[in-house]
């Protein structure tokens, strides 16, 4: 005989869900395009969580533990005593930001790259560490651009020294040049000493 409701305006709630996926949408293709990877890791439970551009960086499948020990396999055999004492001595327990450059292998395809680790800690309300956040950043084409430049940096100074090594040359082959023409002057033509 009857129905009985109510009939609410969402338009709001819609209009915010959809600027809250294009937003989530613009941060996902700005993190690809630079190639960095946000994180958040759970000092408590010793877990973390990371964006999808994470697992396109560091070469990991999608269902890889997100614990300290895998992170520390990826570093580089060069890196991971450093990296790894740093960050559980000076970050984890004195709660100190980062901002570092190491190498990690890539386990899909045994590439290095090079990594731009920079974050720091949150705490609770009672002062105790309880996260740490940041971003990871593929570097590795910097860091080949950078040793590209440094090459070039070697050869213009190893041009520069020639120069300078040919100048003073010169030089002494204008000295001797000239001592030679005097020489030749006074000499006759006819004498063995003229050749």
């Amino acid at each position: 005989l009857r129905v009985v409701g109510t009939h609410v305006d969402i338009s709001h709630v819609k209009e915010v869900e959809e600027a809250l996926r294009n937003s989530e949408a613009w941060l996902r293709e700005s993190q690809r395009v630079s190639r960095v990877a946000s994180f958040v890791g759970d000092l408590t439970t010793g877990t973390w969580a990371a964006s999808e551009n994470y697992f396109e960086i560091f070469g990991v499948s999608t269902d890889a533990p997100r614990t300290p020990p895998t992170w520390m396999n990826l570093l580089h055999p060069d890196h991971r005593a450093e990296i790894s004492a740093f960050f559980f001595d000076n970050v984890c327990r004195q709660g100190q930001s980062f901002d570092h450059e190491y190498r990690i292998v890539r386990p899909s395809d045994g590439q290095t790259r090079w990594i731009n680790g920079r974050g720091g800690v949150l705490r609770d309300a009672s002062g105790r560490l309880v996260k740490v956040t940041g971003t990871w950043q593929d570097i590795t084409e910097r860091k080949r651009m950078e040793e590209h430049l440094l090459q070039v940096q070697k050869l213009e100074s190893v041009g520069r020294l020639a120069g300078g090594v040919a100048h003073d040359f010169n030089n002494l082959l204008t000295v001797i040049n000239g001592f030679s023409r005097l020489l030749l002057a006074e000499m006759p033509h006819g004498s063995p000493h003229h050749q």
